[in-house]
């Protein structure tokens, strides 16, 4: 149901938790191209005294990744983008679907003059990063994202959207603009205080 509440929930808990985790899959992503995923290493995780990781960095960092993917669908589709299983090459599209009575979307939030957030479409997406000459890469990078989450995360699939490609710097694009996203065409638009990500 959509109440007062569950908005501020979405806005002050949920939306800030999604950003930092797509922040700590940019982190996974930087550790896997400094070292291999299949390497063993030591991580101070920095809980306690001796709250350490040991093992391979894949079996950290591949959850990790896998998460701020997810996270970053959820506020993509927030945003009112969908996956585009029409082109020829993954992309997004503006979404025509009507969200469930129990979906909160931008369009659900006011900016100061009272008037309700739209949703967005991947050129005014763009246009909101002031990456217009970006269009194509940051779009098909969301869109490759999309169907990550789809297929390969929460599906066993022949990877049929993807092909097996490692997608490893779409989804780093991804990760680098989604909250960028997130904070301008939310926060920013509605007159809401950015949160605190660290």
């Amino acid at each position: 149901m959509l109440t007062p509440e569950n908005l501020i929930r979405i806005s002050d808990l949920v939306i800030p938790y999604r950003l930092r985790a797509i922040a700590f899959g940019k982190t996974a992503i930087s550790l896997e191209k400094k070292y291999t995923i299949n390497e063993v290493v030591e991580l101070n995780i920095g809980i306690q005294a001796n709250s350490k990781y040991h093992g391979f960095l894949g079996d950290f960092t591949q959850p990790v990744v896998s998460c701020a993917i997810l996270h970053s669908r959820c506020l993509l589709e927030f945003l009112g983008l969908a996956l585009d299983h029409s082109a020829k090459q993954l992309n997004v599209k503006a979404s025509n679907r009507a969200r469930k009575e129990s979906d909160i979307g931008i369009e659900h939030f006011f900016n100061r003059d009272g008037v309700s957030l739209q949703k967005l479409s991947p050129k005014s997406a763009v246009e909101i990063l002031d990456r217009a000459d970006d269009f194509n890469v940051l779009t098909q990078a969301w869109g490759k994202t999309f169907a990550a989450a789809h297929q390969r995360l929460a599906h066993s699939t022949n990877d049929e959207l993807l092909g097996g490609e490692h997608a490893g710097e779409a989804f780093e694009l991804a990760f680098d603009s989604i909250p960028e996203l997130v904070l301008r065409a939310f926060y920013d638009a509605s007159g809401k205080q950015r949160p605190n990500l660290v």
